[in-house]
């Protein structure tokens, strides 16, 4: 009795560790009696799906020289450096013709706007930890100051003579504001004349 007792918990213990770990073979809890002596069915859990195993690319120095290029440019171009990114484009497009990598060898017959977009996501999937070095943000033209506007009038001064010693002069009535101050002792409607 007490061996039919001992083997009955461990059964039952068995269940419990089984659904805990479905990787163990799990014993059905409804176990034959134990003075049975067939066999108690076992179920395994069904296998998983094998997961598709990623296929490694081996990347030649040119490949990764090509990528290197291609994030530099793309950080450029963002930064506001259009000029230099064309450049970094082109570098990269060189160094892909020159790599072994089957990809790489395909930009060649790609439409040459397109390649720097098909080298980065490229770029991407196979070199991840390719990164671009900082770039500073190109800085924008400063607006030019507008000049100082010109006063409306001349600058007062106590007399003529003092006027047309700093250059100025000639002041019509009717046309110059400053010929209201100054006296047009001829009378003849210029005051201040040069």
């Amino acid at each position: 009795g007490v061996l039919v007792g001992l083997f009955a918990l461990m059964v039952a213990c068995g269940a419990l560790v089984g659904t805990k770990d479905s990787s163990k073979t799990t014993v059905s809890p409804q176990a034959a009696p134990a003075s049975s002596s067939a066999p108690v069915p076992t179920t395994d859990p069904p296998s998983p799906s094998p997961s598709p195993t990623p296929t490694v690319v081996a990347v030649d120095r040119p490949a990764r020289t090509a990528c290197t290029a291609n994030v530099q440019a793309a950080a450029l171009r963002k930064a506001g450096w259009a000029a230099k990114a064309d450049a970094k484009d082109v570098e990269a497009e060189d160094a892909a013709a020159e790599s072994e990598v089957p990809a790489f060898l395909s930009l060649r017959s790609v439409d040459s706007e397109r390649i720097p977009a098909k080298l980065g996501g490229w770029c991407a999937r196979h070199l991840p930890t390719v990164k671009a070095a900082p770039v500073a943000r190109k800085p924008t033209a400063k607006p030019k100051p507008k000049p100082a506007p010109k006063p409306d009038t001349d600058p007062r001064f106590g007399t003529c003579r003092e006027a047309n010693a700093a250059g100025y002069g000639n002041y019509r009535r009717g046309v110059d504001v400053e010929y209201g101050w100054y006296q047009d002792r001829d009378h003849d409607g210029v005051v201040c004349e040069t």
